[in-house]
């Protein structure tokens, strides 16, 4: 029996390499910790009033009353699977992506262009990441939230006339910002950063207000020559006790933090880590040449 015009949020939740645990740990361990995966995954999903509609390998499929609900959902679901540790492996992480809209509802499944644009979404997420569309997005207060929002990109969609704007919900840390986002001053990070790139050492002190320029032009105080950096490609500058890096770029700017995980800026800023690498135009490893390691410390050590 169908049941027609039901808005709900549509979330996908994907063990991220679950092909390798399969490689390294064998078919009888792998299962046993995908399938307790996916149990921590349900749990969360029920404890925020969310449905299990399937599962799908190592992927889950559920829906939420309100795109409240399936944020905090998701949330939970990368705390509490960070929570776990499985020896001869590690850690399991997982990517999700949700989309707010019209669904059919039969029996215990769901079809329709919302569910589509979820799964399309989710597909987009990297490890740890929770990915969804500017609609949705808009639905959201991250003012009354333990997250934020930031904008990734747009991308064409089967079905759709125009670009689908995409977000990031950011609820790991608060080091990504919105321009002109409120930051308690005092609330102090740590007050210098030292910047490596080919063998030079530039050190920024946020007690003052200079700006360290990045780009391939002469003009810049870090000069990177290579054809995917603009001229005037990024600035470095101190703001209340940390480190704002802000992208003005065509192509836009990668940070690699120091666990793994990677942000591309694209006319955007952020609040740089304690400790990682900047590449500009392309992603490129911490060892690459045109890549600038920063690590920062408090004043006096």
């Amino acid at each position: 029996m169908f049941q027609e015009n039901e808005k709900t949020t549509i979330l996908f939740a994907d063990i991220c390499g679950s092909t390798r645990i399969y490689e390294r740990l064998g078919d009888v361990a792998a299962q046993k910790i995908v399938s307790e995966s996916l149990a921590v995954l349900s749990e969360s999903t029920e404890r925020h009033k969310g449905k299990v509609v399937k599962t799908i390998g190592d992927e889950l499929m559920c829906t939420f009353p309100t795109v409240e609900a399936g944020v905090d959902a998701a949330c939970d679901m990368h705390n509490r699977i960070a929570e776990k540790f499985y020896p001869g492996y590690g850690r399991v992480t997982v990517r999700i992506g949700l989309h707010f809209g019209s669904v059919i509802r039969q029996e215990n499944d769901v079809f329709g262009d919302a569910v589509n644009v979820a799964a399309r979404v989710a597909a987009l997420a990297k490890s740890e990441e929770i990915i969804t569309t500017k609609d949705t997005a808009d639905m959201l207060d991250p003012a009354d939230s333990d997250f934020t929002l930031r904008r990734i990109q747009s991308i064409a969609m089967k079905g759709k006339d125009e670009a689908v704007d995409i977000y990031e919900v950011v609820w790991q840390d608060s080091s990504l910002t919105h321009i002109g986002q409120f930051i308690d001053p005092m609330d102090l990070r740590p007050a210098r950063l030292t910047l490596l790139t080919q063998g030079n050492e530039i050190v920024l002190d946020a007690g003052t207000n200079k700006a360290c320029m990045i780009g391939r032009s002469k003009k810049n105080d870090i000069i990177v020559s290579d054809e995917f950096t603009s001229r005037l490609h990024a600035r470095i500058e101190p703001r209340q006790g940390k480190f704002f890096l802000c992208d003005q770029s065509i192509n836009g700017t990668y940070v690699h933090y120091k666990t793994g995980r990677v942000v591309h800026l694209h006319r955007e800023e952020m609040i740089l880590p304690d400790e990682g690498s900047i590449s500009l135009g392309r992603d490129l490893p911490a060892e690459a040449k045109e890549t600038i390691r920063f690590e920062s410390s408090r004043l006096g050590k």
